[in-house]
């Protein structure tokens, strides 16, 4: 057994190709709901000593939420099946690295799992690139994102406000009465 999980340690195309498959049998075995899926990604601080190859280790010294930059850590990825919040597709990452260039690929490899493009993808401010948010939507999928407040992104909620740039349109919940 530990021969296999070693062989399928090296094989990144084989794992990949298991969670596809596993995800996709589960979601149809107990005919889960898949418009809604979420994703995410958190750092962990340890206490450990730096390896001789760093390049090779994924303990790296990063930008600590903990404010403890002393700490080696890594970063793991989780996107989950909403409401129930099976997991889809999972990994573990470097310390050191950005979370931005992770969504668009975790939300190609969900698309993939879930078998079709039109469920909610959901995530943080991070996905929230101009360049993420227009793939995902030129590739027919929906996104829920909060629009980063970096950039011209402030100026344009702005003037958004003052002048909408479309007709607004009034939006209820299900079973929602209407105003009398």
């Amino acid at each position: 057994m530990a021969r296999v999980v070693e062989e399928l340690g090296l094989q990144s195309q084989a794992r990949q190709e298991i969670e596809v498959k596993l995800g996709r049998h589960l979601i149809r075995a107990y005919e889960l709901p898949t418009q809604v899926a979420r994703t995410d990604t958190t750092s962990f601080s340890v206490n450990h000593q730096q390896g001789d190859s760093p390049e090779e280790n994924l303990l790296r010294y990063g930008y600590s939420k903990d404010k403890r930059p002393d700490l080696l850590q890594y970063r793991q990825l989780l996107a989950t099946l909403d409401p129930m919040g099976m997991p889809l597709l999972s990994a573990t990452l470097e310390g050191n690295g950005a979370d931005d260039p992770l969504y668009l690929p975790t939300w190609q490899k969900m698309v993939k799992v879930i078998g079709h493009k039109k469920f909610v993808f959901i995530a943080d401010c991070k996905a929230g690139s101009i360049a993420t948010r227009a793939t995902i939507a030129a590739n027919g999928g929906i996104y829920c994102v909060p629009v980063p407040m970096s950039g011209q992104n402030p100026q344009y909620l702005f003037q958004w406000v003052l002048d909408p740039p479309a007709e607004t349109v009034e939006i209820r919940l299900p079973r929602q009465k209407e105003k009398r």
